[in-house]
């Protein structure tokens, strides 16, 4: 892996990344159910709705695009069960998606 892949900064311009806070991510942080804080990043549980799934994918695929660092993993389970997204990363994610996310 070279250090471009394991740098820690966002491809968005401040513009898109304000809109985005206001517009997805405004709207997870409104239905986080827990957090629980991991090593490596955090562990967000959220009600096991659709719309809350469709939300969660938008939010992971416009964070691939501009913060190629992060690793997810969706946990879906049964439906009406919780669901939970783990954001983790390398050295400084955790950081970064407490200061920049605001998750």
């Amino acid at each position: 892996m070279n250090n471009s892949e394991t740098e820690i900064c966002c491809k968005l311009t401040s513009s898109e990344l304000q809109k985005r806070k206001s517009t997805v991510l405004a709207e997870l942080k409104t239905v986080i159910v827990e957090k629980q804080e991991v090593r490596d990043g955090f562990i967000y549980t959220f009600p096991g709705t659709d719309v809350i799934l469709n939300q969660l994918m938008v939010f992971i695929q416009s964070e691939r695009e501009c913060c190629p660092f992060f690793k997810f993993e969706l946990t879906i389970q049964e439906q009406k069960n919780p669901v939970r997204l783990k954001i983790t990363g390398p050295d400084g994610a955790k950081t970064f998606i407490g200061q920049e996310l605001d998750l």
